[in-house]
């Protein structure tokens, strides 16, 4: 259920302020922003992908590197194979 999963990674944003928090800089000297929930999409898009493919997929996704100055520290997928990729 993609959208119970949706909710649920909005609920943990929404109980975790470090999940929340960017450290954007003003002259050069960085500070923490807690981005208010409402403000906090919740991004899962969903990937079908072939067995071959699913490791580096995955790898892909958990390597990503955030840029904290922008964007929150959290990032999820959900990836699907054969006939769940429908």
């Amino acid at each position: 259920d993609v959208g119970a999963l949706r909710r649920a990674v909005g609920d943990v944003l929404a109980r975790h302020e470090t999940l929340r928090t960017r450290f954007p800089e003003v002259d050069g000297e960085p500070y923490q922003e807690i981005v208010p929930v409402a403000e906090t999409p919740v991004e899962l898009p969903v990937i079908p992908v072939d067995g071959g493919e699913l490791e580096a997929r995955i790898a892909e996704v958990s390597g990503y590197v955030f840029d904290l100055a922008v964007e929150l520290p959290l990032r999820a997928a959900l990836f699907t194979q054969g006939a769940e990729s429908s």
